[in-house]
């Protein structure tokens, strides 16, 4: 469910791209209008798709999609240039949403004085003074 909510938090964001165009710098009602209420949606699904999956990986695939997909619409709506340089770019984007949909982080941050520190599973650290340990995931989940 949440990558559903997140592949449409990225389609509403090529949405309220292409109406903030089409509002030609908010001069237009209609445009205006369809560009706020695409914002919020693409927002507010985002945070659900975020209780769910880390932040750094809904963020980079959120922004891709909208990316990439405001990118087909300026070629397809607009005649925008489909050059080899930035079709190799494009390419590169969906490469790392790709990659960054697949992977697992493997490592995890955790408070000192949690179970895994207790139980001697991790190394202390500290970040701005915090006492941090760090536990190492052998395998994804």
């Amino acid at each position: 469910m949440a990558w559903i909510c997140l592949l449409a938090a990225g389609l509403f964001e090529v949405v309220w791209a292409y109406f903030m165009k089409e509002s030609e710098g908010f001069s237009r009602f209609a445009p205006s209008a369809v560009t706020i209420t695409a914002m919020v949606a693409s927002v507010g699904l985002l945070s659900v798709a975020m209780r769910t999956i880390p932040l750094g990986t809904a963020y980079v695939v959120w922004t891709g999609i909208g990316a990439l997909g405001t990118f087909a619409v300026g070629i397809v709506a607009y005649g925008e240039t489909m050059s080899a340089a930035r079709m190799a770019a494009a390419a590169i984007i969906l490469s790392g949403l790709v990659m960054m949909s697949k992977r697992r982080p493997h490592a995890t941050f955790l408070r000192a004085g949690s179970w895994a520190y207790a139980q001697g599973r991790s190394s202390s650290m500290r970040f701005c003074g915090w006492p941090l340990t760090m536990r190492v995931m052998t395998s994804a989940r």
